[in-house]
């Protein structure tokens, strides 16, 4: 007996698809839901149509309207109306679309481990190639900024959405903390010596202090000698003991 999940917003005669060639058929969400055929996967649309063939071994959850998929032993990702914007043709996927983008990549040897073997491409929604490296890694893509995150073998740097560098890759600084439109910098064996880096790749020192948080696009929650207070992005004291 096939297993039919509902969704009380789809009006969907139950008997209607109880008739589908498939196995299973899983919740409609935006208008969509996955089939099941035997061990792959596809989609259907509300006017059950099938908008892609039962032939993925895996179709991920939607995020802005993208899902990874994967056929065979390759990955790819397919929109909600079945068009396919990354051939599968890729062996991993890094991150899903939650942020508007996500990093996939091809190993070249046999080992994932081994930065010379991987080569990384960023992926917009829309199927648009962002960047494309290798012997480095693309963390945090856009999660909760601007920024993507470029490091490996003892390098990093920061591009923006079109992929553009806004701190080239180098060997002095570590980048983390990445919040909307700004990113810390800090210069590796001196953590007395920290940066906030803007979008355009200016840098406003805070010597001397941690920065505990970016609050938003003027306010630093920093801490020196065990006190916090709040500074601007020129690190002048707006409040003291700030908790």
């Amino acid at each position: 007996m096939k297993n039919i999940v509902m969704e009380k917003s789809i009006e969907v005669k139950k008997e209607n698809l109880h008739k589908l060639p498939f196995d299973r058929v899983y919740r409609f969400e935006n208008g969509v839901a996955v089939v099941q055929r035997k061990e792959f996967y596809g989609l259907i649309n509300e006017d059950l149509s099938i908008i892609a063939e039962p032939v993925y071994s895996i179709i991920g959850s939607f995020e802005n309207g993208v899902a990874i998929i994967k056929k065979g032993e390759k990955y790819g990702a397919i929109k909600e109306d079945g068009t396919i914007i990354v051939e599968p043709e890729y062996n991993g996927c890094d991150e899903n679309f939650k942020y508007g983008a996500a990093v996939f990549y091809k190993i070249s040897r046999n080992s994932l481990f081994d930065l010379n073997s991987v080569h990384r491409t960023l992926i917009d929604k829309s199927g648009k190639i962002i960047k494309e490296i290798s012997n480095m890694e693309i963390s945090n893509p856009f999660s909760n900024s601007s920024f993507a995150i470029i490091r490996g073998r003892g390098r990093c740097g920061l591009i923006d959405r079109d992929g553009n560098d806004i701190v080239k890759p180098q060997g002095k600084y570590a980048i983390y903390g990445t919040y909307k439109d700004m990113a810390v910098m800090e210069k590796y064996n001196n953590s007395n010596k920290k940066y906030i880096i803007d979008k355009n790749g200016n840098k406003y020192k805070f010597f001397g202090c941690d920065i505990v948080e970016i609050i938003g696009e003027n306010l630093i929650h920093v801490k020196k000698d065990k006190v916090h207070f709040l500074t601007d992005i020129y690190n002048n004291k707006i409040s003291r003991n700030y908790d």
